[in-house]
């Protein structure tokens, strides 16, 4: 069956409305035009092609809503499943000596330096991701063109992570111990300082080779 491009806009516009992430769009539209492609011509007009596709294969609308619900929590365990082996991986050899040298590192800025450039590691480490995440985060969410996929949900996540931490432990410690001159990355010990700046860098690295290696492209406009 031949279909116009005013039918195929039409069925694009449903299943646009109908749909929240780009894969599912993408892999059910070019599924309809497929199949109304093989139809036999005169038998059916292309939407009740794409209706009975979308009734008899999937289920109806609300369920494809599930299966679009479902999928992306499977998406999101994978994709943390993933970043926490990166994580793990820089506490076993090889990447173990990265970590060690950049506790040395650390620990000698801030025993023979100041704490400064500490505080400033931790928090360039913890903004990171933020700015991965802006880079290709697109920069209209709520446009009308936009299909967010169904990872970038998790990416934004991942992202804010390190941020999130931060903000704790610059804030809450002060607020739990009633007292407001207290600093907690002058005032900790430095050892723990150390351990939290390192963790800081290896969680920023994790997320990175996340975003490399199984993110990938995040959207299109």
């Amino acid at each position: 069956m031949n279909i116009t491009p005013a039918q195929q806009d039409s069925i694009r516009e449903v299943l646009w409305h109908n749909t929240k992430y780009r894969e599912t769009f993408e892999e059910i539209y070019d599924h309809i035009i497929t199949s109304i492609e093989h139809e036999p011509e005169g038998t059916r007009e292309p939407h009740e092609v794409a209706q009975d596709i979308i009734s008899n294969e999937f289920g109806g609308w609300e369920k494809l809503k599930e299966l679009e619900k479902l999928r992306q929590t499977e998406v999101s365990s994978h994709i943390r499943a993933k970043q926490w082996q990166y994580f793990k991986e820089y506490f076993k050899a090889p990447l173990i000596v990265f970590t060690l040298l950049s506790a040395a590192v650390v620990y000698y800025m801030a025993s023979h330096v100041t704490r400064k450039p500490l505080f400033i590691i931790i928090y360039i480490m913890a903004m990171a991701p933020v700015g991965l995440w802006v880079k290709v985060a697109p920069f209209n969410p709520f446009s009308k063109k936009h299909k967010p996929s169904v990872k970038q949900g998790i990416a934004q996540s991942l992202c804010t992570i390190g941020m999130s931490i931060f903000n704790c432990l610059v804030f809450l410690p002060s607020v739990m111990m009633n007292d407001d001159q207290y600093k907690f990355f002058n005032q900790m010990h430095i050892s723990v300082l150390t351990v939290i700046a390192v963790l800081y860098i290896v969680l920023g690295l994790s997320i990175v080779k996340v975003f490399k290696e199984d993110l990938k492209i995040l959207y299109t406009a």
